[in-house]
Formats: structure tokens, C-alpha cells, sequence
């Protein structure tokens, strides 16, 4: 008589195969976020190298990237063309800015002068600005740019530089600006506008609409490590993605107080994505 197949798994075998699969998802969980600190951390560690660049050339030029009165009798520039003098004031921006984008000549002038002085690993590598010339899109880009959209193709035929990039900019002047003052009313967000900042964002051509680049749980991240962990609090604040409706729920959880980073969020679509998307500010040493 034939005897029944035993052919199959018992129930200790399908035990030990599920811990197993747990154990690899688990592993694949914890990567992923020592990744992701891990580059956090690197973003950390690039703003106090650029910080301490540009503090090294003021000591040693009497004068700020980008902003240098002397930066053509420096070597640094050339009159109307890239790397021009800046107005000698100490805080990074100019009334001259590119085209219809609200960021100004010594805010591009900035890398270009650190390059010339050779305070850059990559020196020549970064465009000065100059009348009439294009957006430039090569300047020290975000570190982790896959941090920043769940879903890149979201968006990313709007992007011309899909890392987006670090720009400074002083607050104040940024308000006081004609051309700049009505994209975005900064006086609501930092008591020390008179400071030059970090400003992370896109370097799309509708910078003046949607210039956000990290998801609120990105830039939360970033602001516990060095700061305080609140959106409207400290040397690191954030606006939402889109300047136009920037005062509006969206990256920041108004719902709560004081505000924080709306990091729960789930309700991520084409409509809603760029104002979902954060755009940090961090106080600079210089």
C-alpha cells in the first residue's frame, strides 16, 4: 500500500522561513535609515566646510566671496563680466539679479570668487555671473538628492538640476529688493533677517514659485542634528516648497504649537507636492 506523501513544509519550517524573511526586511529597514543619517550627516559636514571656507577668505582678503569690493584688483573677477566686484557691504546680495530669478549676481558670485581664490576642491568649475548670461546651474549641488522626492518623476521634467542647490542669500536685503521682496515675505520667519543664510533650493526657472527640495521628514532630520527640531525656531527654518502659497499648511504642521515639521503627511500628489516640499534656510557664521 502506498504510503502518503509528506512532501511540504511543517509548521516549524514555515516558522523559521518567516523569521528569516523578518530578519531580511529588518536588516534592509535598518540599512536604509543608517544610509540616510549617513548622508545627513554629510550634508552637515559640507555647510561647516563651506562656513569655513568663506570665514577663511574673509580673514584672509578682508572681504566676502561674492560680496568683495576688490575681487577684479584680486584676481578674481573681471569688470561687467563673471566674478565682478560686489558692493563691499557683508551681506551676499546685489539689486543686479539674472533675468526674471530673484537670486543675485554676488550670490553666483560667491563660488566663483571661493574657486578663483582656490578655496574649492573643483576650481574653475563654477560660472560667475555676468549681464546677460543664462541661470547658472553648476554650483554646489545638494548631497542627497535621492532624499528628496519619493516619486521623481513627479516632477522632474520641471527640474533643471534635479539636486537643486545651495544658494546664500541675506534675508533682509532679499525683502527690501523690488524685484524680490513680492516673491516671498521672509520678515515672518527669522528675527535676524540681517544675516546671510543657507538657502536650499531648485535651480529651476520657476525657482520663484517652487523652489522646495526636501520632504518635511529630509529636513526634520537635518534640523534635530543641528538645531532644535522646529520648523520656525533657531538657525534652521523652513518655508513651504511653494513661495506662493509659502504661509500655508504644507512641509510645516500649522496645526500644532509651536509649528513643526509636517512629517506624517501621506496625502502626496502632483497637485499638492510642490508645496509639500521643504525649503530650508540656515543661519550662516559669516
Amino acid at each position: 500500500m502506498k504510503q502518503p506523501s509528506t512532501d511540504g513544509f511543517t509548521l516549524l519550517e514555515l516558522s523559521i522561513v518567516l523569521v528569516v524573511i523578518s530578519l531580511i526586511t529588518a536588516s534592509i529597514v535598518v540599512g536604509r535609515d543608517l544610509i540616510r543619517l549617513a548622508e545627513i550627516r554629510q550634508q552637515i559636514a559640507q555647510i561647516e566646510s563651506f562656513n569655513t571656507v568663506a570665514n577663511t577668505f574673509r580673514v584672509k582678503y578682508n572681504c566676502l566671496p561674492g560680496d568683495c569690493a576688490s575681487a577684479v584688483e584680486l584676481g578674481f573677477g573681471a569688470i561687467g563680466g563673471p566674478g565682478d566686484n560686489g558692493n563691499g557691504d557683508g551681506k551676499i546680495h546685489s539689486s543686479e539679479a539674472v533675468g526674471t530669478i530673484c537670486i543675485s549676481a554676488e550670490s553666483i558670485n560667491f563660488w566663483y570668487h571661493l574657486a578663483q581664490a582656490k578655496m574649492l576642491n573643483a576650481v574653475g568649475d563654477f560660472q560667475g555671473y555676468a549681464p546677460g548670461t543664462p541661470f547658472p546651474d553648476n554650483y554646489p549641488g545638494i548631497l542627497t538628492p535621492h532624499l528628496i522626492l519619493k516619486s521623481r518623476s513627479l516632477i522632474a521634467n520641471s527640474w533643471s538640476n534635479p539636486k537643486g542647490g545651495l544658494i546664500v542669500i541675506n534675508l533682509l536685503e532679499f525683502d527690501r529688493d523690488p524685484m524680490c521682496g513680492g516673491l516671498v515675505n521672509f520678515s515672518a520667519l527669522h528675527d535676524e533677517r540681517a544675516r546671510n543664510f543657507w538657502f536650499f533650493t531648485t535651480t529651476m526657472e520657476t525657482l520663484a514659485s517652487a523652489p522646495g527640495v526636501w520632504l518635511p521628514e529630509t529636513a526634520y532630520a537635518m534640523d534635530v542634528k543641528i538645531d532644535d527640531g522646529m520648523p520656525r525656531m533657531g538657525n534652521m527654518r523652513s518655508i513651504s516648497g511653494k513661495l506662493s502659497a509659502w504661509n500655508v499648511d504644507g512641509c510645516v504642521d500649522k496645526t500644532v504649537t509651536p509649528y513643526e515639521y509636517a512629517i506624517t503627511r501621506t496625502d502626496v500628489t502632483l497637485a499638492n507636492y510642490a508645496n509639500l516640499l521643504c525649503a530650508p534656510i540656515i543661519a550662516t557664521t559669516f
